[in-house]
């Protein structure tokens, strides 16, 4: 019985011991602006720049000019190309003419932080890794 019992209790040790985040991911956060108030909602997406060597490609939601990326969906360190999305109902477009038809939808996204965007961001090890943008 005393073996069994510290089997157990090597293992349950064991398993504190594992590491959740293997791949020393960071957590990531900021605010997102556009003409001086919060973004109401969108979406954010880091690219490694170079070398893809053990970087991945992560993102997440904007939340009243919010984001959060926890560690385990966060960026290990390196340097990334910051892309924003939000969309909005084209205010020019027409109604849709039945309720299959999508409404026309646009941007308010500047290109320089979207579609063509020029952001960069370096997550450093031992940082805060917060990173604000202001469009």
């Amino acid at each position: 019985m005393k073996r069994l019992l510290s089997i157990v209790l090597i293992l349950l040790f064991l398993a504190g011991c594992t590491n959740s985040n293997p791949q020393g991911r960071l957590p990531i956060s900021g605010e997102i602006t556009l003409n001086g108030q919060p973004l109401e909602s969108g979406s954010i997406s880091f690219d490694p720049i170079g070398s893809q060597t053990e970087r991945l490609q992560s993102g997440g939601q904007i939340v009243n000019g919010k984001y959060e990326i926890a560690a385990p969906q966060g960026l290990v360190p390196g340097e990334y190309q910051a892309r924003i999305t939000s969309m909005i109902i084209d205010p020019k477009s027409p109604p849709p003419k039945d309720t299959v038809e999508p409404p026309k939808m646009i941007s308010v996204v500047p290109p320089e932080f979207g579609s063509k965007t020029t952001q960069k961001i370096i997550v450093e090890k031992g940082k805060e890794n917060r990173f604000d943008f202001k469009m």
